[in-house]
């Protein structure tokens, strides 16, 4: 286990500093399926070929892309692509409804992936790496909170704009059958404490997740372990 070490690696190498792209990345691939799985995913994750092959390969998918960039130190920006996301990923479920339902929210992913599971009932929620309260997230996060640093704002006004898109504001009206969540207890990127508070939340109010917690893991390790689970798991 590398534990924290992909984390700063990647951190260090990834730049996202810059605008967000204008319009929305939408991937849609159709297979002889009878699922359909919607998929709210980082830009970053789906530059490994690995990971991004192994998780869409032979499925119905609707991938929406997070860009690098989503994070602005005007959180009204970041706000507006969440809504695009949202607003985009919930029209073009009601315009091909065929399919039973599967969720995917793969780190940032997991703010707009709850929100659209609040406006249709799910058969299969994946959740990875997620934190409980997205202001908290990027003010906490080694990815971020350079960003916010140097945004001439405070917390609280990052939870004035972005507290809506928090997975933990958004579990009240999910109506799963079934609910996976994953981990890594030495995730810098998403503190696990943010993760785990989240999982305690749905376990009060009745949703019963399945749990894996990686103890000796980073965020980045513990999407490379989902990977694989998940596509032994189909």
């Amino acid at each position: 286990m590398l534990g924290t070490t992909l984390d700063y690696l990647y951190v260090a190498f990834e730049n996202r500093i810059g605008e967000i792209p204008e319009e929305v990345q939408h991937i849609q691939r159709d297979e002889n399926d009878s699922e359909r799985w919607i998929c709210f995913l980082p830009e970053g994750v789906l530059k490994f070929s690995y990971v991004r092959n192994k998780i869409l390969s032979g499925k119905n998918s609707d991938v929406y892309v997070i860009p690098k960039t989503a994070i602005q130190p005007n959180p009204e920006i970041t706000r507006e692509l969440l809504e695009k996301i949202i607003g985009m990923s919930i029209s073009n479920r009601f315009k091909q409804p065929e399919g039973i339902l599967n969720v995917l929210g793969i780190s940032l992913g997991n703010a707009p992936a709850y929100l659209f599971a609040n406006f249709f009932p799910v058969n299969r929620f994946v959740s990875v790496v997620p934190g409980s309260l997205l202001p908290e997230c990027i003010w906490e996060s080694i990815a971020t909170r350079e960003i916010t640093e140097g945004s001439g704002k405070t917390l609280d006004d990052y939870r004035e704009v972005l507290n809506d898109f928090s997975p933990l504001r958004n579990l009240n009206s999910l109506k799963v059958d079934s609910l996976e969540v994953y981990l890594g207890k030495c995730d810098k990127m998403i503190p696990y404490e943010r993760g785990r508070e989240l999982v305690d939340r749905m376990e009060k109010i009745g949703l019963k997740p399945r749990t894996k917690v990686l103890p000796f893991s980073g965020h980045c390790e513990t999407i490379f372990y989902f990977t694989k689970d998940f596509a032994i798991s189909q």
